[in-house]
């Protein structure tokens, strides 16, 4: 069977209209500001996207950051999905994150564009985000929370104590007294 010029124009830009229209779809879902984009099932994870916390049965795709544990040696500590460890700054406490500029290069903000996922080991940490857009930056237990730029190994904590106002956070959200 043969088709006509005409008809195989009509054909083939029909076929990219619908293309750019599940495209399209697709894009949307993806920057919903209050949901992570999700497939298939495994372990219970928890979500967070703008300070509220969800549970779900599903893993996000699009995540900025994963919430794990991570073995080090100041025992299991809470890391991202590579296994670079967390730090808060104290002087921050619970209010917006004050290491900025200079500061951010040593200790650089962990971002949550994209969500936040917990593994379901730490499903019960309060996750949240602070600041907006690509800046917003995770919190744990309402605490901004950084990495270490000289911690280059999974489960690193060269930072542990540094200044007296940077620790890394236990399993509970809390600060690990060295």
């Amino acid at each position: 069977m043969s088709l006509s010029s005409n008809k195989r124009v009509v054909v083939t830009l029909s076929a990219l209209a619908l293309l750019a229209g599940v495209n399209g779809l697709v894009g949307c879902s993806n920057s919903d500001e209050d949901s992570a984009t999700t497939t298939s099932s495994a372990s219970p994870a928890s979500t967070a996207k703008g300070g509220e916390t969800t549970t779900t049965a599903e893993v996000a795709v699009d995540v900025g950051v994963n919430v794990k544990i991570v073995s080090s040696g100041m025992g299991d500590v809470l890391s991202d999905g590579q296994g670079h460890v967390f730090y808060i700054y104290t002087p921050d406490g619970t209010g917006p994150a004050t290491c900025v500029d200079a500061c951010a290069a040593a200790w650089p903000p962990v971002l949550t564009e994209g969500g936040v996922v917990a593994d379901a080991a730490v499903s019960g940490l309060k996750l949240g985000s602070t600041g907006q857009g690509a800046g917003e930056q995770l919190t744990i237990e309402g605490q901004p929370v950084y990495f270490f730029a000289s911690d280059t190994e999974p489960g690193a904590t060269a930072g542990q104590a540094a200044g007296g106002t940077w620790f890394v956070l236990n399993t509970d959200g809390v600060k690990v007294q060295s």
